[in-house]
């Protein structure tokens, strides 16, 4: 009844799977109709490719990698983006090795998020996988002190808006920038949908260690948890990278994640409902193996329907027009009753009515200062 929204375009499709088919016929017939589309963008591909958003460019150098053995110009202009990528990965990489360096000395713990650990558990090859700033984890209690850090020793400077949201509302992450070459997003809690730590003792104890530089080490969740953040990641649909990063950890881990883990975790956080619709459109887009008994929990799983109705809204609200179907409109006036009610957004420290109150400050401060501009753009 209140279907989950997985956001991709058929645009957006074909791009995904000729960067991901590993039938090289089928990839190749995709990448021509990613040709003809770009074509109805624009005459001139390099305006076309201007025109795309953002995160849909960012796929183009994995479809570069996929079919580098083809001759075509089209894929050489994608050249450039691969080189690009790869360039940037080893840049942050190295900073992340000081990072972890300083952290370690001040006893801070910590775990890189996202890029990093993906690309050092896959394929390692930054090419693939573009980046374009770092994703660090704290405890809540160790925040202050890793901001002063990067603050001080990285001479890095933190977002107005964010600190001000830190301290008017329970958000997940802080902005840091130095210049325009260097932003490393301090996540203190472990994705946007559980501002606490309640169920973070496993994920600290099962980290993993890899190598960011010949003399350090770095920590990064194990592949279950990485894997349950990639499912989790970008259910605004703005972001597509998922898909990618999901296929890649599954290809290399499959046989050594923690379905059962996963499951558990998403039940408890009540994020059932995406990581089941997510897993089904893997399955029937890219053929990811999964195992039986994951099969049968996508399959046989029941999911509240209070979950259901936030993640309708939720993954549908980018594309509600003025037209919006009466359903759309009567679960959107539910939504933030459904945002309480599923504890998706209250710290373990906060009440229900002391969450309101700062919700109610949040959104005031956001009018008087920022007008309709999003505090994360």
């Amino acid at each position: 009844m209140f279907p989950f929204n997985i956001g991709i375009d058929n645009f957006t499709r074909h791009i995904l799977l000729a960067a991901l088919c590993l039938d090289k016929e089928k990839a190749l017939s995709h990448f021509e109709k990613v040709k003809l589309a770009l074509a109805k963008i624009d005459t001139e591909t390099n305006r076309a490719i201007l025109n795309l958003e953002d995160d849909t460019k960012k796929l183009l150098a994995q479809v570069y990698f996929n079919l580098k053995d083809v001759d075509d110009s089209l894929l050489e202009q994608f050249k450039l983006d691969y080189k690009a990528n790869t360039l940037n990965g080893k840049y942050y990489l190295n900073i992340a090795a000081q990072i972890a360096r300083v952290f370690e000395s001040n006893r801070i713990p910590y775990m890189f998020l996202k890029g990093i650990p993906i690309v050092l558990q896959t394929h390692q090859n930054f090419g693939v996988r573009p980046m374009t700033d770092i994703d660090v984890l704290v405890p809540p209690e160790k925040l202050e002190m890793a901001m002063q850090i990067l603050v001080e020793q990285f001479s890095m400077k933190i977002r107005n808006y964010d600190l001000a949201f830190y301290h008017n509302n329970i958000i997940h992450a802080i902005t840091l920038r130095r210049a325009a070459n260097l932003q490393v997003d301090l996540h203190f809690y472990f994705h946007d949908f559980a501002y606490h730590t309640i169920h973070d003792n496993q994920l600290w104890a099962t980290c993993q260690k890899v190598q960011l530089s010949s003399s350090q080490l770095g920590f990064i969740p194990s592949p279950s948890f990485l894997l349950y953040r990639t499912l989790i990641h970008g259910l605004d649909g703005k972001a597509h990278r998922w898909v990618t990063d999901c296929v890649a950890l599954v290809d290399f881990h499959g046989k050594t994640i923690n379905w059962k883990e996963i499951f558990e975790l998403a039940k408890k956080q009540k994020m059932l409902w995406p990581v089941i619709n997510r897993l089904k459109f893997l399955k029937e887009e890219f053929s990811i193996p999964l195992p039986n008994e994951v099969e049968l929990s996508i399959a046989n799983e029941k999911v509240s329907i209070l979950e259901q109705i936030y993640f309708f809204y939720y993954s549908n609200r980018r594309e509600v027009k003025s037209s919006q179907s009466y359903l759309l409109k009567l679960v959107a006036r539910t939504f933030l009753f459904l945002d309480f009610h599923l504890y998706k957004r209250i710290s373990e420290k906060g009440s229900l009515f002391r969450y309101y109150n700062k919700r109610k400050r949040v959104i005031t401060y956001t009018k008087k200062n920022f007008s309709n501009k999003s505090p994360y753009e």
